[in-house]
């Protein structure tokens, strides 16, 4: 499929990444070995800026500031702040207990995180997105004392405890670790939240873009569960993604579509990390599939940042004028 130029008559949508590097896999899963910090960073940058040139879209890359500490991160990154892409703030340390965080700690994974980005990659964040989509009372109110403009951190679906359970059975967590991990993916509860986009109530302006899910089913459909199903079949993992992206035009909801950093790294390339979903795929058929996905999306949808998703909500436009 040929890259096309965008439709501005089209609902604006919004692509990102979330840069788990793979000691946050490893650690969220209760593995060994993440405090030495292993990195896919550098790859998943290059694979992935490759692929925005090439569809000419620009993204949000959500990054973790832990891996700001290390110079070969940092080059790989600060690519895509001369590209013009957004960068986000994905916390400090991406623990997965961040919802039960104290608001200091909290201040301190996303304000000094803030702080962290601006020193080193010239950019000050103004979107969010929790660790895990963990849902804590007290972001919104750090949001705003920071200046930020949006929270990224829903995910409206019932999958995300099914997949909590799924990362504590091939674990081995004691009793306690799971109980600190509780809301990672999010509860049950978040099913019936709205995953349109919408400014929040209160001052100052703070708006809510949550990762978007098949709309009426709420089942996520982010490139990992693409990949799973690549995995089956590519009839099904096709037709899942025509269904989820047909359900929002139809519904019109412009998407907020997620990619996450193993969809850029094969099964030959990741030891230790079968345990992700799509895993079982080597990089060239994981290529095939976001190649296919960044076609029906900017075929669809005139996409961009999550900035500018933001900034096109109504409310939004008139608060900024």
């Amino acid at each position: 499929m040929t890259p096309t130029a965008p439709d501005t008559g089209r609902l604006r949508s919004s692509l990102s990444l979330d840069l788990d590097d793979a000691w946050t896999y490893l650690r969220a899963a209760g593995r060994p070995g993440w405090e030495t910090a292993p990195t896919l960073v550098p790859l998943v940058c290059e694979r992935l800026l490759a692929l925005l040139d090439r569809w000419r879209v620009r993204a949000t890359l959500f990054v973790i500031t832990r891996d700001l500490d290390d110079p070969v991160r940092v080059e790989a990154i600060r690519p895509f702040v001369a590209a013009g892409h957004e960068i986000g703030c994905h916390s400090h340390w991406h623990h997965p207990h961040f919802a039960a965080l104290t608001r200091a700690e909290v201040e301190s994974e996303v304000l000094g995180a803030a702080d962290r980005i601006e020193a080193v990659l010239g950019v000050r964040p103004t979107g969010f997105r929790a660790p895990g989509f963990a849902q804590n009372p007290h972001t919104h109110d750090v949001l705003r004392a920071g200046g930020f403009r949006y929270d990224a951190s829903l995910l409206a679906t019932f999958v995300g405890p099914l997949a909590r359970a799924f990362y504590f059975l091939r674990s081995g967590m004691s009793t306690e670790e799971r109980r600190r991990r509780n809301a990672m993916f999010g509860n049950l509860g978040d099913v019936l939240r709205s995953q349109r986009p919408r400014m929040l109530p209160g001052t100052p302006p703070l708006a809510s873009l949550p990762v978007t899910v098949v709309p009426v089913l709420r089942t996520p459909f982010h490139t990992s569960y693409l990949l799973w199903l690549e995995g089956i079949s590519r009839t099904l993992s096709r037709s899942y993604l025509g269904l989820g992206l047909g359900l929002c035009r139809a519904s019109s909801l412009a998407p907020s579509y997620l990619l996450h950093s193993l969809d850029f790294v094969g099964s030959e390339e990741a030891q230790g990390l079968g345990f992700f979903p799509g895993m079982q795929l080597p990089w060239d058929r994981k290529r095939e599939v976001l190649e296919h996905l960044l076609g029906r999306l900017t075929h669809c949808f005139d996409v961009g940042t999550v900035a500018e998703h933001a900034t096109s909500l109504p409310t939004a436009r008139n608060r900024s004028s």
